[in-house]
């Protein structure tokens, strides 16, 4: 089960985790994840921490407080990187952790790791020689992007050399943050901190997976903004419009040609 709130991520991970031969279920919070977990068996959790109804630690502590849950793994995945991350993580429960963006190889190690040695009475629902760790081929993009508003190799990184993909996602990236951007300024409008907080939360994570690495640190610096800096949100959307636009124009000459 993939449980993650970032429909950027989300597919990002569905399509890798699939052509390894998994079969992916999503739950877009812990919420849901609970409630599929009442229904029927998996053989491991791939689990967001920050999400809205119910966050990854929550959902773990109350997985790991359920006796006919107790064993099932859960393997942290965050954009937020650092002992103190790391730590809560174990506290709650989980059996590890993965940082995000998504590396390919780290992600078929860490389930290797969990999920290879297991011999349950059910019938897995993917194959355990897929799980074999692989050698990642080395991808280079040709990209006349700057690397300082978007780095499409880290992107490549994670999809390998697959340029239809890297495009597909591109795009999809694109599209979903004009769309974030809208509600931000709505947020905005409003003076909704909290939403403006989520919003930059959200945003960041799809950010840093495509290499868009200023406008992640914006995110970030969203998302860290206390109830009232209404003026400091101010200047930091004004700065993500500009270098959303700045991206959409390096997108588009590399794409749309």
């Amino acid at each position: 089960m993939l449980v993650e709130d970032n429909l950027f991520n989300q597919q990002v991970a569905k399509e890798l985790l699939e052509e390894i031969g998994v079969v992916v279920v999503i739950a877009n919070n812990g919420k849901e994840a609970l409630d599929l977990l009442a229904k029927e068996h998996f053989d491991c959790v791939l689990m967001d921490m920050q999400m809205p109804v119910m966050d990854g630690l929550e959902a773990t502590r109350q997985i790991r407080a359920n006796p006919e849950l107790m064993a099932t793994r859960i393997i942290a995945m965050t954009a937020n990187a650092g002992r103190e991350n790391w730590t809560r993580c174990f506290d709650a429960g989980m059996d590890d952790f993965i940082t995000k963006p998504i590396e390919f190889q780290l992600l078929i190690t860490t389930l290797a790791k969990w999920l290879l040695p297991r011999s349950d009475p059910v019938v897995p629902v993917f194959a355990a020689t897929s799980l074999q760790p692989a050698v990642v081929e080395e991808t280079r993009v040709a990209s006349t992007s700057e690397p300082s508003i978007i780095d499409l190799s880290i992107l490549a990184q994670i999809l390998g050399n697959h340029p239809e993909k890297i495009r597909k996602y591109v795009m999809m990236f694109l599209d979903l943050t004009q769309k974030a951007i809208v509600e931000i300024e709505t947020a905005l409008a409003h003076g909704d901190m909290a939403t403006l907080s989520a919003l930059g939360h959200r945003t960041k994570a799809s950010a840093r997976t495509v290499g868009a690495m200023g406008f992640g640190e914006l995110c970030q610096a969203l998302e860290q903004l206390q109830e009232m800096e209404i003026l400091s949100a101010r200047d930091i959307v004004m700065q993500m419009r500009t270098l959303l636009a700045q991206i959409s124009m390096n997108i588009n000459k590399d794409f749309l040609k």
